[in-house]
């Protein structure tokens, strides 16, 4: 039971078959969390895999400009079974009619930088340079693509 501040809050977000097609199989995970009373929480709920995160991720790169897709790219790019990625990446483009086009991305950099610290420094502590997560992840994709 919370003491102090804010009720705990939880989001769910509930999207419609027709909207988004789930290409992988979903994986049941325990729930974690960092609080000493993590006794009292222990649940299973159904998840995306991490490769349909991050396909996700890469397409909505070039579909909207949200700092936390950039960084969501740069520290997932490692954690992934890229072969099966790859594999689904074409259709999470043509399901939601994007395009990569790097040349466009890369226009949008000063978005970027201008909304890096605002969006994310009450999210992730230390908050990575921007410069490095920019150039890193850009690299990546001109090898993707």
């Amino acid at each position: 039971m919370r003491t102090s501040g804010a009720p705990l809050k939880i989001k769910i977000d509930l999207t419609k078959n027709e909207n988004e097609l789930i290409l992988l199989p979903l994986k049941k995970k325990r729930i974690l969390h960092p609080y000493s009373d993590s006794d009292e929480c222990n649940a299973n709920i159904i998840v995306y895999s991490l490769e349909e995160i991050f396909a996700e991720k890469i397409r909505s790169l070039f579909q909207r400009t949200r700092p936390r897709d950039l960084y969501d790219v740069w520290k997932l790019k490692d954690m992934v079974k890229m072969d099966t990625v790859i594999n689904i990446l074409p259709d999470k483009f043509r399901i939601k009619n994007v395009h990569p086009n790097l040349k466009s991305l890369k226009e949008r950099e000063d978005y970027y930088k201008v909304a890096w610290q605002r969006s994310l420094v009450h999210q992730i502590n230390p908050l990575p340079k921007f410069e490095k997560v920019w150039n890193d992840v850009l690299e990546f994709l001109e090898e993707l693509f």
